[in-house]
């Protein structure tokens, strides 16, 4: 699946605002946005719910091994927080092209916001807002 520059910037946004892999704790690694629900599914692509930081190996361990990721999001995120994304999950989002301009509007501000927070001196996970 092509990535556009809405994907670009929400993986760079993630990645910022957490400056660690949220499975292991390493910060000291190149760090990848990972989709709890895969890119496929439009109602939750770009969604920050569905995403979270991870390195490259813990990111290919969840893959390969989706009931360990399950566990892992459970406990992680609670039974709550996975039923409202199995919700967004099972919507039919059409983004029309003015919403995604829009989009990508505000997670470039929140980038830039997350940027200058660190520039400021500011560590560990910075909260930011989803897109919706």
């Amino acid at each position: 699946m092509k990535r556009d520059k809405i994907d670009a910037v929400v993986s760079d946004l993630v990645r910022e605002a957490a400056q660690e892999c949220v499975i292991c704790r390493r910060s000291n690694v190149r760090l990848e946005a990972m989709h709890i629900y895969g890119r496929r599914l439009k109602s939750l692509r770009w969604d920050l719910m569905n995403l979270i930081s991870g390195c490259h190996g813990c990111h290919r361990r969840m893959t390969e091994n989706p009931l360990e990721f399950t566990d892992w999001l459970l406990k992680r995120f609670g039974q709550g927080y996975m039923d409202i994304l199995r919700e967004k999950r099972n919507l039919v989002k059409r983004w029309k092209p003015w919403e995604k301009d829009e989009m990508y509007r505000h997670y470039k501000s929140e980038l830039a916001r997350v940027r200058k927070l660190r520039a400021e001196g500011v560590q560990g996970h910075i909260q930011v807002e989803s897109y919706q």
